[in-house]
């Protein structure tokens, strides 16, 4: 899936369970992930239930927990 795909998706509501986010533009990256954010709370009090993971930070189990 492309930046552009996954904007185009939660421009439209249509979120994945879970999303994995890599590359060498930061710009991109982070435009997807407000993008992606922004869809997912809408309606929501921002901060509950939001949660952004970083690769290496946590144990992959750790990680995957948190998805669930």
């Amino acid at each position: 899936m492309t930046p552009d795909q996954a904007v185009t998706e939660a421009q439209n509501g249509q979120l994945r369970p879970l999303y994995l986010v890599v590359g060498s533009e930061s710009y991109l990256a982070t435009s997807v992930v407000a993008a992606l954010r922004k869809a997912a709370l809408e309606g929501a009090v921002p901060g509950l239930n939001d949660e952004q993971l970083t690769a290496g930070e946590r144990s992959v189990d750790d990680e995957l927990a948190a998805a669930r």
